[in-house]
């Protein structure tokens, strides 16, 4: 699956943020939003100018009603080149 394939590039690379990234938007997919959040969160920890995790968080904040974090990383994402 999708899934195992992600947790075996993580394995390989627990530094890799498009890995984690990958993770929580499956994670996202299957509605598991508070590990879909901790992957975002790691995607941005290791990396963070990865424009689309700040895009992906923000549409989980928003879906569970934190607004106020959805439009911070809303203007992170629009800052970012």
């Amino acid at each position: 699956t999708a899934m195992s394939m992600v947790e075996r590039a993580i394995a390989a690379d627990a530094n890799n943020p498009s890995a984690w990234y990958l993770r929580g938007v499956l994670l996202h997919t299957r509605k598991e939003r508070a590990a879909a959040l901790e992957a975002y969160n790691r995607t941005i920890a290791i990396d963070p100018r990865y424009k689309k995790a700040y895009g992906d968080r923000a549409l989980l904040y928003e879906e569970i009603g934190r607004k106020d974090l959805a439009a911070a990383d809303w203007a992170r994402m629009r800052a970012l080149k």
